[in-house]
């Protein structure tokens, strides 16, 4: 399977956010222990990548690695018959990002309806994020600590977001176009 990169720009997004937030020379000339800390984390991508890349292969399904930073997870539901949990890492803010995509600008029909829908889902559910990106899609994401992050956690994490989607979708599809 492959990715269309403009499918999760949320995180993508997030990912050039973060990239755009160097020290500047007068704070590294006040404060050169940030600097330190700064250059070791430089070496985070490669270890937060490789960790992802081992839960992906311990959790045993099938998975496609995009990029360093970015694999996804094909996934099959009740109410979306097919979807991908992007799972990205933005080392620089030691995050975890996984997500999907749930409906692109083009298929909602916003409503009052869709939208108080949308605020109770996000309510019900845990841990998980309901929004609508700047492109006007509606997505669905978690955000881990990669620090802290662990394979029974990823899996929790990746199931959880997986069953939610699909739940999202089942109580909005009526708010979809086809």
């Amino acid at each position: 399977m492959t990715i269309v990169p403009n499918t999760f720009k949320f995180a993508l997004g997030l990912t050039t956010l973060v990239g755009l937030l160097p020290l500047s020379a007068g704070a590294i000339a006040q404060h050169p222990e940030q600097h330190a800390k700064q250059s070791i984390s430089a070496a985070q991508p490669k270890q937060i990548g490789a960790k992802i890349a081992q839960f992906l292969q311990q959790a045993g399904g099938s998975y496609t690695k995009v990029s360093e930073t970015v694999w996804k997870v094909p996934y099959e539901g009740k109410s979306l018959a097919n979807f991908d949990v992007m799972v990205i890492t933005v080392p620089e803010a030691d995050l975890v990002v996984s997500g999907v995509v749930v409906a692109e600008k083009k298929q909602l029909k916003l409503s009052q309806d869709l939208l108080y829908k949308l605020l109770k889902f996000n309510n019900s559910a845990d841990r998980v994020k309901v929004g609508i990106d700047d492109d006007g899609d509606l997505f669905i994401r978690i955000e881990t600590s990669g620090r802290t992050l662990d394979l029974e956690q990823f899996k929790a994490d990746t199931e959880q977001l997986a069953a939610a989607t699909d739940e999202l979708h089942r109580q909005i599809k009526s708010s979809l176009v086809p």
